[in-house]
């Protein structure tokens, strides 16, 4: 639990002056050796006649698959890994919260890298379909002068997609602080010398607002 005060980037440790790890990076990195070290643990050993585990892994496989092929196309199916890490990887940063650790993408910073690699993601693939000239045609139709809006809404795209998952996250980190404070003054109200509540009512809304959400 955290003080209204310290919703901002807290600094880990400090290297020098000018040099500093924030908490979100600090654990940003824990998040992704986990996701690598899981990966090549549950991907060393595949066979032909799968046991349960990798029964249930390939399903969940198949099922994403299936959902993005739905969304953008069988064609498109070879972004699947892309779609799934990102979606894994926001899953566990959000994840933290829910084990007392304050989610790294309730930090803009987390969330803008992640909004510019699927920006130059969009691009690579649209220059990809249409070629270079296409591309910069379909921004400028139907007429020439629509071209700088266009160029200025994508170059928008990153920070609209940053401030969209940090505000929710964010937004979420803000009630669950007052919601931990209001618990921790009943529990205090009522004697208790273990803040009792901040053990039960705040789970759910934990849940809602750091996953679900």
């Amino acid at each position: 639990m955290h003080s209204l005060e310290e919703l901002g980037p807290r600094i880990f440790f400090r290297i020098s002056d000018q040099i500093f790890i924030t908490e979100s990076v600090f654990f940003t990195w824990i998040v992704m050796l986990v996701l690598i070290v899981a990966s090549v643990l549950l991907t060393r050993n595949l066979k032909e006649r799968p046991g349960k585990v990798q029964a249930l892994l390939e399903s969940g496989v198949e099922m994403l698959y299936g959902l993005i092929e739905g969304t953008v196309g069988a064609k498109n199916a070879y972004l699947a890994p892309y779609f799934v890490g990102f979606l894994i990887f926001t899953f566990c940063c959000n994840f933290l919260g829910i084990v007392g650790i304050r989610s790294t993408t309730a930090d803009v910073n987390t969330t803008f890298a992640m909004g510019i690699i699927a920006f130059f993601m969009i691009q690579g693939l649209a220059i990809r379909a249409r070629t270079l000239k296409g591309h910069l045609h379909h921004m400028s139709s139907p007429y020439i002068f629509l071209l700088p809006v266009n160029v200025i809404s994508e170059l928008t795209l990153p920070i609209s997609l940053s401030f969209r998952l940090f505000g929710n996250i964010l937004g979420g980190c803000i009630v669950m602080t007052l919601c931990y404070q209001a618990t921790a003054a009943l529990s205090s109200m009522l004697g208790m010398g273990v803040p009792f509540f901040n053990l039960v009512l705040p789970i759910p809304l934990n849940l809602f607002f750091d996953l679900f959400e």
